[in-house]
């Protein structure tokens, strides 16, 4: 790096953060910018700003905007297209046209270049090639390279000066770093060019700046996050709200670009959208508001049209007018200097310092300038009053031992260097010899926060004293320092780690790093936290990537290493962390700096300051200790009383040994100030409390085993009655306890079971509870109790609107089912009560994680933690958040240290979650004090949100804690560390402001009703509880002030107001039609909660509930349904019958509307019954049908009457009849009234079953009608078995063979096994299957068989299996007679004779083969065979000798899920199979023939493992050694095996990189298929895949072309070859990509399938791939649909069941059971390249690593010009094809396959490049040396080609091979970059 003489660029750097500081110590640091000059993010609101009239010198100009357009190249022809109107917009401003273009490689000498310059525009850099980031791959050089060849290239172009630079990618991604800035911008090119401004930086505005207008904000619907939305997952290359110019190492400018940009705006919303327009204009309107400077970033393609860049300029001028000023980069550069900097640029015409710098010398909170350099010596003050500068003379030149800081609390600085010092007055800078250092190499830094610098250097420490510097007695920790001897940065940053206000030391240089923390004046940095002595450099793949180390802050060679301090953490970004860490950046939390000081507590107000809440929240300490400690949960009384639970016994008793000790204490706020500040002690010695609530003139507290209430009879405070009211709760441990009082709308309260059940019992009414799985809800008065749907581990709350969420540590749910109303219809098969809404998801601390759990495992550095304590699940419930924050669910994370926040988000009646996008790497609240124990969360009396703060250091309860380490942390006291500390916090936001807490205490009951008017959730419940404590008398005093609060403004008390009148039995009819008219749905719907019983009264209200049966919420459609089912009318009934057909996909809504059905079934079902016969309208029919119980006889007749009627004349009985009629009978039974009336129907079914006219499905259900009303009707054997006949459909025959054979009747059987040579498979397998299930038949069918050889040869040997291991030892005997010799022993014996099958090479084709005969009725592979076993082509291990075990011997290890199990039933039924499915109801077992029976637990007699495979032993009767050497090869090589993914319902998840590849989706067949819906998702930023050749199948074999289909949202990537011929008939072209990097890609698949009725029971996806590591695929949802509506889009999907998925690559066609050797290369796409001719080095041969080329590296790290490549592709403008190959290293070499045309003597022209002198290669062929070793030449630059000539080489002609081989690095370290290689015959 070349630097001009004068003054050294300063390296040093000390950063300070500071939190909740004071304004006097903030103010004693306000210059320590001055010593940290390559830190890019070091200023916000707070920090002096430069305006824009500080410099702009142009009267009536308050704000600059640059138009920064990226990524220019070539000849510039469509940036001049497109910035054509853009200039014409600006022209007409005042005849300019200021655009700046950053350019990567553009053609100097076009004329388009020319022409720019005379439109006004400026051309700036943005480095040859784009890489993103700049420094990457461990490579600085390429960096340097990269940034100095554009720097030089644009110094070609005639007539231009650049002076601007873009660093690419930046926003985006993490790619500026502090080492680019001072190790490149700060330097000069080797031809002495440099840059002196950078536009990188990004400026993100919030509402919590006062001098943004509050209408940007609040008017538009993004509200608060209205800017930070487009910020990209993990990005934090910003500032916030200072939109100014700033000085990045005392030589680069910084001009902001503010949010958004055309990239991230696209990303966000899609390419051109007014949304992101809009937002651009607003954020010109913010930068105008506060008189800042900023650049505007766009691109010259579709992100952002040209006419939507004019409008925003079209809107600043109308809007705003000559108050901004549009500039390009260089004028603006120009303004500054000669306005501001009185000529004097910041760096000289060498590039060096010249001794200027920017920085607020008067404390105004405005930048002034300081001119000291040999031509001047100047101070230059802004007055803001007078808009003017005032110059003052300064002293002396600027040199690098002239240090800035503040004495004596002033608000003016002191200048000091070694000899004297000066004291600026605020007139003139005064000398005071006093103040010199009397060394070098010192700095001035305020350490204590008392508002004076100490003046700190390697060997002391000295404070200001009486006027004097006076030594401390304490230095710098030992081995480190702050400056090195040739006066270079030595590593050394200061920082606030702990949050206690002083400043605190990090360390960290090439040998050594360490962290110090400072405790006092009089000791100085004692405490250490981290330490380590480096066992290498620190840098390149040395770089630490654990918590317990740090990488340098400054190299080994001095060199700055991209390290920032910012928000809580210490950053580095530089070539070792680009691209190869996630966001290009390593981080640390200030946690994670503490090392061992974690073990420490903190002060109260330590602990303050290490809150971080999110932006524009404010974190307020309302209690500590000794007021509170230990404390778990808060409540507020009526009085406005803080109630504190406190869990001091936490977590084996206060003495370790269960000694119970928990306390109940009152806090109040005597003094109003929001603090509480007087402690009574109500309660203690109780056991585990953790819940407290007022109740009447006491508090109840939940303490396991017992719900107490406690009450002060004699007004001391002190709690003297004490009531068990529920006792009975088990004693799991502390955390697995009962918890929680919280108030439903239903007038209940709610306690969690606390995972630790117990069987409860009321005290007062004597009734017990099991509670098992469930929750509870209570009403202490009466003592009443019932279960409440759960089981909820902490924390079971609710919102507004009666949505509750609860948790298990770390799984979240929506109680999405309360159990009382799945109580009012016990019938109805009801879906899951509970929705699961987070699972273990990442967490974002601050804090290094203290976990004592003994398997827990820190992850690496700057990586998230998982979610292990997720707790106190809750809303937040005022209006406080309102417009700035969505609704959202709250919950604790104790272990680390933060509070979570996740968006909700609504499906039906069903909550989703999310991470908040602006917290996409954060927390809501999160504290770097790793003793931060968040236990519960509350939204307070004055719409604050409470967090109560258990403080401890260790939260795990000791039973995760390993024995030894438990007793130690017991004899050490650290178990119960922090047990008598404790915090209470409120959070709030900034701009908002708090209510004054309400006093309900005392008030009338007119009063209290008045007070349920309030948006606040504790106020509405308080008030709500006490009426309901009132007498009814004096309740009715409520009831009309109440009807007024149905007419709040606020929803949410219209809301609960019809619940208390409901709880009070006054709710009117009046009120409920306002209830059932309100805006508002959840009035709507808990209107219908309460006020049902009222529709009989006035039916109008019963005719609006039917009419919300179609309400836009389906909340509000639940609840009508349930409501219905108190309306004593007929329309009700009908109005559910038709609500459940349209909603019967919707299992929540279906099955409210099942529950009220229980009311009036017969209505329900004739309306059912009456509509279109479907497969819905049957499924629920026969669902209603069964929910009859004891009540069918009364309801089936009537029903049956009607549908039995007989057809007219010459029509038959319709299908649906016929099965409506089968299921009435299975709900009642046969008795003579109903067989009477049922006789035509099933005269009518003999018909239709043996008539073939009739379709398919008819015949089908005639066969169960004449099976259920005539089950042993012997006429019916003889018609019947004729059907069993080669011309009946298979299914026919199937049914048909189940009827006959469905019980021990033995009638049937005999005729039917006698026609055996003439049934087909299938019926063959159903025959013998009903066979087996009874014991009678099935000892006919051993008679048959032993008389019939072709039976005997079909029993399979999985069923043989079954025989040989009978229950009934005579079928055993007999079986091994028949069936002695199928299976042998000695299985030790079978696997020896086949082991000859592994020394041999099989035939693939002929694997195939023994597969499709031997395994195909288990397994699928290759299209062939049925899914019953394991996924073979998802195996992993698939050695040959793994399989033939498995084969010969499958019962020496069985997987669970392979397991035979033998099921008998009540009804006699045996059925064998692996047990598929387990529910709480049913299991569900899959046969040998891949059937799948459902089998109700109440219909099991009996279940037994076999202790044996599904697999069958035996195989070896039916393969030979020769077949299974085939097979072995077959099974090994059909398919290149994947990471097998995880299916759960009709979703593939946990995709990664490992699954890129062929997909094979089969599911359970879907009847008259007409469409498919995949539906893709990732948990990143970015969806970014492609998705080639969709295939549908039927009957899995059967190709189903897809014909039309679309993606929903979009956009789609619109380039070549993805929708191009994608439907014309061809089903293999179906291709869809998402546009690069977006974050809001299609997620939805959707497809056309051609017309016709397709059995839709496979799906091929042939190529998943091109997935980048932003937007790497994991979810495919498959669903199906059989609507047939034109728009694909309006088509209803359904989730297919039964999925499973095969992911594979190639198939190789022929594959030895030995190991295979690597493919030979071949030619770059099948064609030899030409000699003569030229041979391109990036087109070298196609193949394998080892086999086409070989790469010292596995990355490719240049473009993406080839897939799967470790070659490092280089693309360059100047290269023949637009690319080479670059980052070549010794020992590396490519294969290029050649076709030479002549024999003869050749010569090379080889275009090269280096920065010095290269490399050595040479040529090959066949391992003869061509050329001897040829040398790269130094070309000057990277970037500059220049041609090597080799003459003479020898070649033969015809096919060959020539190998390239690298054989020595050049000066570089790299051999050199070649182009390629131009091959002619020597003269």
């Amino acid at each position: 790096m070349k630097h001009g003489k004068g003054f050294p660029i300063a390296k040093f750097a000390i950063f300070l953060l500071f939190s909740y500081s004071s304004a006097q110590g903030a103010e004693g640091n306000r210059l320590s910018h001055l010593d940290e000059p390559n830190n890019p993010w070091q200023f916000n609101r707070q920090s002096a700003k430069l305006i824009t009239p500080q410099w702009i010198g142009e009267d009536g100009v308050e704000a600059v905007a640059v138009l920064a357009i990226d990524d220019m190249s070539g000849d510039g022809q469509n940036f001049r297209n497109y910035l054509t109107p853009i200039i014409k917009r600006l022209k007409r401003i005042d005849g300019r046209g200021p655009v700046s273009i950053t350019c990567n490689r553009p053609e100097p000498d076009h004329p388009n270049m020319q022409w720019f310059f005379e439109q006004g525009v400026s051309l700036e850099t943005h480095t040859l090639t784009h890489p993103c980031p700049l420094l990457q791959r461990y490579d600085f050089r390429r960096a340097r390279a990269n940034y100095h060849g554009c720097v030089d290239l644009l110094t070609l172009i005639p007539n231009n000066r650049s002076v601007g630079f873009r660093f690419p990618c930046m926003d985006g991604q993490n790619t500026p770093s502090p080492r680019a800035y001072a190790e490149i911008l700060n330097g000069v090119s080797d031809l002495g060019n440099f840059m002196t401004s950078s536009t990188s930086v990004g400026v993100l505005f919030t509402p919590d700046d006062p001098e943004v207008p509050k209408s940007i904000f609040d008017d538009d619907p993004g509200g608060a996050r209205r800017f930070s939305k487009y910020l990209m997952n993990g990005f934090v290359n910003y500032v916030e709200n200072y939109p100014y110019p700033f000085v990045i190492g005392n030589l680069i400018w910084e001009l902001p670009f503010v949010y958004p940009n055309d990239y991230t705006g696209q990303a966000l919303h899609g390419s051109q959208n007014p949304i992101t327009i809009s937002d651009f204009k607003a954020a010109v309107d913010v930068t105008v508001a506060k008189k800042g400077a900023v650049s505007l970033c766009f691109h010259a393609g579709g992100w952002m049209s040209s006419e939507q860049m004019a409008d925003i300029v079209d809107h600043s001028d109308k809007t705003h007018g000559k108050k901004v000023k549009f500039l390009n980069m260089r004028e603006m550069d120009e303004r500054i200097v000669e306005n501001m900097l009185m000529g004097h640029a910041l760096r000289r015409a060498d590039g060096g310092d010249n001794g200027v710098r920017v920085f607020d010398i008067n404390g105004d909170g405005f930048m002034d300038v300081l001119i000291a350099n040999k031509k001047a010596k100047l101070t230059r003050l802004w007055n803001p009053e007078r808009g003017k500068w005032r110059n003052i003379p300064f002293p002396v030149a600027l040199d690098h031992d002239l240090r800035f800081g503040i004495l004596d609390k002033s608000v003016n600085p002191v200048a000091v260097s070694p000899k004297t010092g000066w004291r600026f007055s605020g007139e003139a800078w005064v000398e005071d010899k006093t103040l010199a250092a009397n060394q070098s190499g010192f700095r001035l830094l305020d350490i204590n926060n008392d508002g004076n610098s100490e003046l700190i250097s390697n060997n002391s420490i000295k404070r200001r004293i009486e006027g004097a510097w006076e030594s401390c007695s304490f230095k710098l920790p030992k081995q480190t320092a702050i400056e090195r001897e040739d006066g270079g940065d030595a590593g050394m940053r200061f920082a606030d780690i702990d949050d206690d206000g002083n400043q605190d030391v990090i360390f960290s240089n090439g040998d050594r790093f360490g962290t110090w923390i400072f405790e006092s004046m009089e000791k100085g940095w004692t405490r250490r936290g981290l330490y380590g002595e480096r066992e290498n450099n620190g840098v390149g793949e040395n770089h630490p990537r654990g918590r317990n180390a740090l990488p340098p802050i400054v190299r080994a060679d001095g060199t700055n290493n991209g390290a920032w301090i910012k928000r809580g953490h210490l950053y580095w970004q530089n070539e070792d962390t680009g691209a190869v860490m996630s966001h290009h950046i390593d981080q640390r939390s200030f946690g994670d700096l503490m090392g061992d000081q974690v073990n420490y507590p903190r002060s109260a107000r330590a602990s303050l300051r290490a809150m971080q809440p999110r932006p524009g929240f404010r974190v307020e300490l309302v209690a500590a200790e000794p007021l509170v400690m230990d404390p778990v949960d808060v409540a507020w009384g009526p009085d406005g009383t803080m109630w504190v639970v406190e869990m001091a016994d936490y977590p084996m008793g206060i003495d370790n040994k269960d000694k119970p000790g928990s306390r109940v204490a009152a806090l109040t706020d005597t003094d109003g100030d929001g603090k509480y500040d007087k402690r009574t002690l109500f309660a203690d010695g109780l056991e585990t409390a953790s819940t407290v609530l007022p109740w009447r003139d006491g508090v109840l507290v939940v303490a396991p085993p017992s719900v107490w209430f406690l009450k002060d009879t004699t007004g001391d405070g002190k709690a003297d009655q004490k009531e068990v009211l529920y006792e009975g709760f088990g004693r799991g441990n502390e955390q697995h306890r009962g918890n929680g009082l919280v108030w439903g709308l239903d007038g209940w309260l709610y306690v969690a079971n606390g995972d630790s059940g117990g069987t409860i019992r009321s005290t007062r009414s004597g009734k017990k509870l099991n509670l098992g799985g469930f929750d509870l809800r209570i009403r202490p008065d009466t003592g009443e109790l019932e279960p409440a749907t759960g089981v909820t581990q902490h924390g079971r709350n609710r919102d507004d609107w009666g949505n509750w969420v609860a948790g298990n540590n770390s799984s979240g749910w929506q109680i999405a089912l309360e159990d009382h109303d799945i109580r009012k219809n016990p019938k109805v098969s009801q879906p899951s009560n509970r929705h699961g809404i987070n699972g273990v998801i990442d967490l974002y601390p601050i804090s290094q994680v203290l976990s004592h759990y003994s398997g827990y495992r820190a992850p690496p550095a700057g990586s998230p933690g998982k979610l292990t304590s997720g707790c106190g699940y809750t809303f937040y419930r005022d209006s406080l958040f309102d417009g700035i924050i969505e609704p959202s669910v709250y919950y604790s994370c104790p272990v680390h240290n933060c509070v979570h926040r996740e968006v909700i988000s609504w499906d039906g009646v069903l909550m989703n979650t999310e991470r908040a996008s602006d917290e996409a790497r954060s927390e809501f609240l999160r504290s770097s004090d790793s003793w931060f124990r968040p236990a519960s969360i509350r939204t307070g009396p004055d719409g604050a949100m409470y967090v109560a703060d258990l403080y401890r250091l260790v939260i795990e309860h000791p039973e995760w804690i390993d024995d030894t380490l438990e007793r130690e942390m017991i004899a050490d006291g650290r178990l119960r560390a922090g047990h008598d500390k404790g915090r209470i916090y409120k959070i709030f936001p900034e701009s908002a402001k708090l209510h004054e807490s309400a006093t309900l205490a005392g008030k009338e009951p007119d009063e209290l009703a008045n007070l349920m008017d309030s948006p606040n959730g504790w106020q509405r419940d308080t008030a709500h509880m006490m009426l309901t404590w009132l007498e009814k008398g004096e309740q009715t005093k409520a009831v009309s002030n109440l009807h007024k609060v149905v007419n709040s403004k606020y929803p949410a008390a219209r809301a609960q107001a019809l619940s208390a009148l409901a709880d009070l039995a006054s709710l009117s009819v009046k009120a409920m039609h306002s209830g059932l008219g309100d805006e508002h749905a959840g009035v709507r719907r808990n209107a219908l909660r309460v006020g049902g019983d009222l529709f009989n009264s006035d039916e109008k209200l019963g005719e609006k509930a039917v009419s919300l049966l179609d309400d836009e919420d389906a909340h509000v459609q639940r609840r009508a349904a349930y409501a219905l089912g108190q309306w004593k009318d007929s329309r009700a009934g009908q109005a559910l019958g038709r609500f459940l057909v349209k909603n019967a996909d919707r299992p929540y809504l279906r099955a409210a509307a099942l529950t009220s059905a229980g009311s009036f079934p017969d209505e329900v079902l004739i309306s059912v019954l009456s509509m279109k016969r479907t497969p819905i309208t049957v499924g629920l029919g026969t669902e209603i049908m069964g929910m009859l119980g004891d009540d069918a006889k009364k309801f089936v007749p009537p029903v049956i009457a009607r549908i039995a009627v007989k057809p007219p004349k010459g029509q038959q009985y319709e299908a649906w009849k016929l099965i409506a009629a089968t299921r009435l009978l299975e709900a009642v039974g046969g008795d003579a009234e109903l067989k009477s009336m049922i006789a035509p129907m099933l005269n009518g079914a003999r018909d239709i079953v043996m008539n073939e006219s009739q379709d398919l499905t008819s015949r089908l259900a005639s066969v169960q009608l004449i099976e259920k009303a005539a089950p042993k009707a012997k006429e019916d054997i003889e018609p019947l078995s004729s059907l069993l006949k080669l011309t009946t459909p298979v299914e026919l025959q199937v049914a048909v063979a189940k009827s006959l054979l469905r019980h021990e009747d033995t009638g049937a059987a005999p005729k039917i096994l006698a026609g055996w040579s003439e049934h087909g498979p299938t019926l063959r397998s159903a025959i013998i299957d009903s066979l087996l299930a009874r014991s009678k038949l099935t000892d006919l069918l051993m008679d048959s068989i032993a008389e019939n050889n072709e039976l005997a040869t079909s029993i399979d040997v999985s069923r043989r299996q079954l025989l040989l291991n009978h229950e009934n030892e005579s079928i055993r005997k007999r079986s091994g007679e028949l069936f002695g010799g199928a299976t042998r022993p000695d299985r030790a014996a079978v696997m020896k004779e086949y082991e000859v099958s592994l020394s041999e090479d099989g035939d693939r084709d002929k694997g195939r083969t023994v597969f499709g005969k031997v395994c195909a009725s288990c397994h699928r592979l290759d299209g062939v065979g049925k899914v019953v076993g394991p996924n073979l082509a998802g195996l992993n291990n698939r050695a040959p000798a793994t399989y033939l075990t498995a084969i010969i011997d499958p019962n020496r290890a069985v997987e669970a899920k392979w397991m035979m199990f033998v099921a008998k039933t009540k009804k006699g039924l045996t059925l064998a199979g692996s047990v598929a499915e387990e529910t709480s109801s049913a299991i569900t077992l899959a046969g040998v023939d891949g059937s799948r029976t459902s089998i109700s637990r109440s219909d099991l007699k009996s279940l037994e493992s076999t202790g044996r495979s599904l697999m069958p032993e035996g195989l070896e009767t039916a393969i030979t050694p020769s077949e299974m050497t085939h097979l072995l090869a077959y099974l090994r090589s059909t398919g290149r095996p994947f990471k097998q993914a995880v299916v759960k319902g009709n979703t593939i998840e946990h995709l990664s990189a490992d699954h890129d590849g062929f997909y094979s989706i089969n599911f359970d067949p879907v009847p008259g298929a007409t469409g498919i819906e995949l539906e893709w998702n990732n948990a990143g930023d970015f969806k970014h895949w492609t998705i080639r050749e969709i295939e549908a199948y039927a009957n899995f074999d059967s190709m189903v072309d897809i014909v039309g289909g679309t993606v929903v949202p979009g956009p789609v990537r619109t380039v070549d070859n993805v929708f191009t011929n994608a439907f014309d008939g061809d089903p293999k072209t179906w291709t869809y990509q998402t546009q690069p990097y977006t974050n809001k890609a299609p997620q939805r698949t959707l497809l056309d399938l051609e017309p016709g009725a397709h059995t839709l029971d496979r799906i091929r996806i042939n190529d998943v791939a091109g997935n980048d590591a932003n937007g790497r695929m994991q979810q495919i949802t498959v669903r199906v649909t059989t609507d047939k509506a034109s728009d694909v889009k309006a088509r209803k999907y359904v989730d297919v069941t039964n999925v499973s998925v095969q992911i594979f690559g190639e198939v190789e066609n022929q594959v030895s059971t030995k190991e295979k050797e690597p493919e030979p290369s071949g030619p770059f796409r099948g064609k030899a390249q030409s000699i003569p001719g030229k041979v391109e080095m990036e087109h070298y041969d196609e193949g394998e690593p080892g086999t086409a080329y070989k790469d010292v590296d596995a990355n490719n790290l240049g473009a993406d010009y080839r897939k799967n490549t470790q070659v490092d592709i280089e693309k360059r403008a100047d290269a023949s094809n637009g690319h080479g190959i670059g980052w070549i290293k010794a020992g590396e070499w490519l294969n290029y396959s050649v076709e030479i045309a002549e024999t003869g003597t050749y010569d090379i022209k080889i275009p090269v490049a280096s920065q010095k002198e290269g490399g050595l290669f040479h040529l090959e062929v066949e391992g003869k040396d061509l050329t001897g070793p040829i040398r790269l030449i130094d070309t000057g630059s990277w970037t500059q080609l220049k041609t090597v000539t080799h003459k003479g080489i020898k070649l033969k002609k015809g096919s060959h091979v020539i190998r390239v081989v690298m054989d020595e690095d050049g000066k570089t370290g790299y051999v050199g970059d070649i182009d390629c290689m131009i091959f002619n015959r020597s003269n």
